[in-house]
This record gives structure tokens, sequence and C-alpha cells, in this order.
């Protein structure tokens, strides 16, 4: 996007929530997942450290040997919580982006019977999809140039 002068406008006057319904949703919705995960490991480390510190030989054990199994409990915390989020997150991800990527994928599906002098057979998107604006403006568009009645 540039001004009247070929030039950028500044970073001031840009306008960075273009399309404001998905961008927020992502932006809340990456949050929710992270104090998701945030909680999970909370509780992963309060199981693990509590059944460590409460075991009957914790008072016995030499400080070398609870060190060293302290750390190696630690290894095998971070790597649980690593899957766990690993996991959280490939769920959002593919749930979030079958959203945002069923629109454009329609969209392109039209685009090509269009471009192959076809007429479109129906221009919608679900109710809970985003880029429905621009879905509107697309079906008002084919019905202003009747390609779709």
């Amino acid at each position: 996007m540039t001004e009247g002068n070929g030039t950028r406008p500044s970073i001031f006057k840009r306008k960075f929530i273009i399309i404001p319904d998905f961008q927020w949703a992502l932006i809340t919705q990456a949050i929710i997942v992270v104090v998701i995960y945030y909680f999970l490991s909370r509780v992963i480390d309060y199981y693990v450290l509590n059944e460590f510190f409460m075991s009957p030989d914790y008072d016995q054990l030499p400080k070398e040997e609870i060190m060293s199994d302290l750390k190696s409990r630690l290894v095998i915390i971070s790597t649980l919580k690593f899957f766990v989020m690993l996991a959280i997150l490939s769920a959002w991800g593919v749930w979030f982006s079958h959203r945002a990527a069923g629109p454009i994928y329609r969209m392109q599906k039209i685009l090509e019977e269009l471009n192959n002098d076809s007429t479109p057979g129906t221009v919608f998107i679900r109710n809970k999809d985003y880029f429905q604006g621009m879905f509107k403006e697309l079906r008002a568009f084919l019905e202003k140039n009747n390609f779709i009645k």
C-alpha cells in the first residue's frame, strides 16, 4: 500500500488491524492456548515435584542423589510439557486454520470456475468461518455482473 507519491505511509499512519474479526480471534485464541498451557504446566510441575518431595525416601537420601533424581525428573517434566504444548498447539492450529483456509479454498474454486467460463455454483461459506465480508462482496459482484442469480 503506497501513498499518492509512491512512498509507504509511516508506521503511525498504517492500519494494522485490517480484518478485525479474524485478527482479534487469532490473538485471543492464541492467548487462551498459552494460558491453558501455563496452567497445565503448573499442574504437571506440582504433581511431579510434590510426589518427589513427599516420598518417604526423600529425607534419607544423600544430597547428590536427591539432586540427580530431581534433575532427571525435571528433564522428564520438561519433555512432557513440550509434547503437551505441541499437541495443544497442533490441535488449535488445525482447528483455527480450517476456519481461515476453508473460505480461501472456496474462493479459489469460485475463481477457477469463473476463469474456465463456467458459472460458479453457490457462493457461500459456513457461518463460523472467517472472511464473511469478503464473500458478501464477492456475491454482490457476481450478482451485479450476472454470473450468478
